[in-house]
Formats: C-alpha cells, sequence, structure tokens
C-alpha cells in the first residue's frame, strides 16, 4: 500500500495532470482511478493538433466503470495506461503478482498494457476497454512482444521529424523503430557492440593507476583535501569540505524539485533489448532525481562536474549523470557495494563503476551518515563537503574491493539532500545514449 502511495504522488499524478485521480484499496485488491479529465483532453488537442480534436469522445461526461485484470503467466509483471494526450504508457500497477488480479476504474476505450516488472517490454496485446468484457487476463503461455512496431503511433511520427532518432536513439529505436528505421538495432548484440558504437574497449585504469590518482591528489595544494582511510590500512577515503559552494548546492537541490523527487528503485536483470527491470526495495527508502536535460545543461552543473574531472582526471564520458537524493526522518540506505557486478559489463554497456564521487547538498541536524561499516568509519553530512571512495582494486581494477561496502544511515532529525557521480571504467555516455546500460531514459 505504501508503495502504491508514493507512486501516486510522486509519478502518476504529475505525469498524467490529472490532479483529481486518487486511490483506493481494498484487502486483496488495488484499485486505480484513472479520470479522462476535460483539461487532458484539452492538452491533448494543443499538442497533437486536429488529430486529437476528431478523436475526442463525443460523451461530455463518459461513464466511468470497473475492469479487472489478472495475471495467469508465471512472472510478475505491471500494468500501464496510455495516456491520451500524448500516447505514452503510464505505470499505474507496478507489481501484479503470478495468480493475483487488481480492479482498475476506467473508462470505455482507454488502453492497457501488461509489461515485463517494472519495464516498457510488452507482453501480450495492448487491450482496449469495451462495454462487454469485464475481465482482462494475461494468459498463463503470454510471449513478451519481439515484433517491431512504433508503441506510440502519432508521437514516434512527430519525434522522429523533430531528430530525436539522432539526439536519443536508444530510446527511439525501442519505442519508434519503424520512424528511425531501426528494427534491426533493438537486439542489444547489435546496437551495443563497442565497434558500433565506436568507444573503446580499453579501460581508463590499468593496475597501479588507482594509487597514482589518490597520491596526486593529496599532492595538491589548492583542495582542502583530508584522508579517512588509506593502504596498506584500508581502501583510499578521502574527504573534501567547502567542494560546492552555496550556489551549487542550491542549484542541484533546486533542479532535484523542478524534476521531481521519485521513490529510488534497484535495477534487476536486463532482457534481450537491453532492458533492465526497476523494482522498488525494502532496503532504500530515499527519493532520487537524475541530473539529465535541462539539469545537466546548467553551466553551474557543468562547472561542478568539470572540478571533479580535474580531481580525477577521468574524463567525463565515463561519469554516470549526477543522481540527486532527498532523505527524509527515518529514511535511509541499508549496506550495498557501488560495483554490483561486472559480469557482462564490458565496452559496449559502458564498463563497471570504479569510483564514486559523492556530495552533501545540506546539514542533517542528527543521523544520515555515510557509513562504511567493515571499516568502523561513518561521514558526517555538511554542507558543500564531498567524499571520494573506489569500488575496485588497485591491482586488479575489474574486481570490487568489498571494504567500501556502505550505506546511508537513517536520518533522524532534518533533511538530507545528496548528490552523487558514479565513474566507470569506459567510456559511459555512448552507450547510455544508445540504451545499451539498462535505460532508456
Amino acid at each position: 500500500l505504501m508503495k502504491l502511495k508514493v507512486f501516486l504522488e510522486s509519478k502518476f499524478l504529475k505525469q498524467t495532470d490529472e490532479g483529481k485521480n486518487a486511490l483506493n484499496t481494498q484487502t486483496r485488491e488495488t484499485r486505480v482511478k484513472v479520470e479522462d479529465q476535460e483539461d487532458n483532453e484539452n492538452n491533448a488537442e494543443k499538442q497533437v493538433g486536429n488529430e486529437a480534436a476528431e478523436t475526442k469522445t463525443s460523451k461530455q461526461n463518459p461513464e466511468k466503470i470497473s475492469r479487472y485484470f489478472k495475471n495467469l503467466s508465471p512472472n510478475r509483471v505491471s500494468i500501464s495506461w496510455r495516456n491520451p494526450a500524448d500516447e505514452a504508457f503510464v505505470r499505474i500497477i507496478d507489481v501484479l503478482e503470478s495468480g493475483q488480479d487488481t480492479t482498475i476504474n476506467t473508462f470505455v476505450g482507454h488502453q492497457f498494457m501488461f509489461s515485463r516488472e517494472g519495464t516498457t517490454t510488452r507482453i501480450g496485446d495492448v487491450v482496449t476497454i469495451t462495454e462487454d468484457q469485464e475481465w482482462y487476463v494475461l494468459p498463463k503461455d503470454a510471449a513478451v512482444f519481439r515484433g517491431c512496431e512504433n508503441l506510440y503511433e502519432r508521437r514516434c511520427k512527430e519525434l522522429a521529424e523533430h531528430n530525436e532518432c539522432e539526439r536519443n536513439p536508444g530510446w527511439m529505436i525501442m519505442n519508434c523503430p519503424i520512424s528511425c528505421n531501426g528494427c534491426e538495432l533493438q537486439q542489444t548484440k547489435k546496437r551495443c557492440d563497442p565497434k558500433f558504437l565506436n568507444v573503446s574497449t580499453e579501460p581508463v585504469w590499468q593496475p597501479g593507476d588507482l594509487n597514482i590518482m589518490f597520491e596526486a591528489i593529496l599532492e595538491r595544494s589548492d583542495i582542502d583535501v583530508s584522508v579517512l582511510s588509506r593502504p596498506p590500512e584500508g581502501p583510499w577515503i578521502l574527504q573534501f569540505d567547502n567542494f560546492l559552494s552555496d550556489t551549487e548546492v542550491e542549484a542541484l537541490v533546486d533542479h532535484g524539485h523542478k524534476l521531481g523527487f521519485a521513490r529510488s528503485t534497484d535495477t534487476g536483470v536486463a532482457d534481450d533489448r537491453g532492458e533492465a527491470t526497476r523494482v522498488f526495495s525494502t532496503g532504500r527508502t530515499s527519493t532520487n532525481a537524475w541530473c539529465r536535460g535541462a539539469c545537466e545543461r546548467d553551466p553551474v552543473v557543468q562547472e561542478i562536474t568539470s572540478r571533479i574531472v580535474d580531481v580525477t582526471k577521468i574524463p567525463s564520458e565515463n561519469y554516470e549523470s549526477f543522481q540527486l537524493l532527498r532523505y527524509e526522518v527515518g529514511q535511509f540506505y541499508r549496506g550495498h557495494h557501488d560495483l554490483s557486478t561486472i559480469n557482462g559489463k564490458g565496452a559496449g554497456s559502458g564498463g563497471w563503476r570504479i569510483l564514486t564521487f559523492f556530495t552533501y547538498l545540506s546539514d542533517v541536524e542528527e543521523g544520515g551518515e555515510t557509513g562504511f561499516p567493515r571499516l568502523g568509519l561513518a561521514v558526517k553530512p555538511k554542507k558543500g563537503r564531498a567524499i571520494l571512495w573506489p569500488s575496485v582494486y588497485d591491482n586488479m581494477v575489474d574486481r570490487p574491493d568489498m571494504s567500501t561496502f556502505h550505506e546511508a544511515k537513517p536520518v533522524k532529525s532534518g533533511l538530507k539532500f545528496a548528490a552523487n557521480h558514479w565513474i566507470h571504467s569506459h567510456n559511459f555516455q555512448q552507450p547510455n545514449k544508445w540504451g545499451c546500460t539498462g535505460n532508456f531514459d
């Protein structure tokens, strides 16, 4: 119930602009109201012009009906509703277990899709609500859709006309392959080949380079740096006080609010198209946003990244976008390691995480420390402070150093904001652009 409440508050209501939608729950059913507001119809007309106007329902007050969805497949699935304003599928049921059913309050003509849990990978057919049919069942033998089709008829055409096939090829190939002539690129074997991506297969570090980098940082006189841990007693962990100015802190926090902090998810297994599941975890209760688009183009944000590049001497194309984090009282992230596995993490998928550069965007009255339990170390949040640690060994730069296993301790009083760059062994941005890192944002 908490998961569905957070979902409607942080994602569904914002994406559909239907502020009157609400969530009703029963003991064994989840009832989600998908209300087709007149304002939403007007927005649709503005976005897609006469075509949308012609398809607008003739009923001024369409009757809301309850329809039942059941998952008979052996797998966990999600259910998404197609927003008539922009044809986008909006996930409204994050997880429907095998054998579970749910009730959705909707309207005749609305469309829904079963998909692989936490992804847009469709299973079975898109279903259209009718007056006569009450139950919509995903059968036991339902198969993942393997064909090539545009997921959004009008939207794909418009996006292709605005050069999105070149600007955002990964998302477009997965969602609008016909518009981009990219059906053959839906399989990762071709799309994510290093030669196709034109990326180097050599990692940025060779054995010994990790220690060289950290020792070079300590020799600099222009950086306020202190050592929290170092070899041979432990792994490298450096602390930089006053790394961010108040202006830079405010810019990152402001971008987080504009983007919208949503419940953090964990990344699961990727399918043969390269899309990984995104699942909620009881071990992580924070909210986050990804600094992309206008945030990433902000000169203030670019200056922060440039300064981190200057510290690490690793180019920015190896960086994931800033992850912006918000922890309220009681929220936490249980112990974990940033490099969970390197299996399959070659040059075509951006390599593996070798460094974490973590910045604090607020003081916290009590709690919220970044703890390294295997080292007996905890770093207190302080506005403008940053810490840097590796995920690998100096002499084995492709093996996880589990001594940097860490946690975000629960906030006891106050509010914690933070931002981090994960830095990879290979060019990350090019594979990410082409949808080879598990995401199609």
